[in-house]
């Protein structure tokens, strides 16, 4: 019954375009986002499409505002201000790259806005 029902739906599966994805993935490094990369596709779409993106995510509309991509809140409003993250060593709150900390050697990383 519920396989008749999404077969009369009509439902359309579209896909980012790849200048578009590697775009945003590319952004998304740049600023440390802690977006996934279903997130990034969901973005890369909205610009492929050339449509709002409407999610209550945060982190989503942040990475949609550093690419100037048209975004709205659901049930939330909208983020004013971008931010960017870093990556900081849980031991030793060194800056680092990736893990593991070239200063202690720890594997653990979070993320700092700044």
């Amino acid at each position: 019954m519920a396989k008749r029902r999404v077969d009369n739906l009509e439902i359309q599966v579209e896909e980012p375009g790849s200048e578009s994805l590697e775009k945003v993935m590319e952004k998304s490094r740049d600023i440390n986002s802690p977006t996934s990369e279903t997130d990034e596709k969901l973005v890369a779409l909205a610009d492929t499409l050339g449509r709002t993106l409407v999610s209550d995510d945060k982190a989503v509309q942040n990475l949609a505002k550093h690419l100037d991509i048209g975004f709205e809140g659901y049930m939330e409003d909208k983020i004013e201000e971008t931010l960017e993250w870093e990556l900081v060593c849980e031991n030793c709150g060194s800056k680092v790259s990736s893990p593991p900390c070239p200063n202690c050697g720890h594997q653990k990383v979070r993320r700092r806005s700044f």
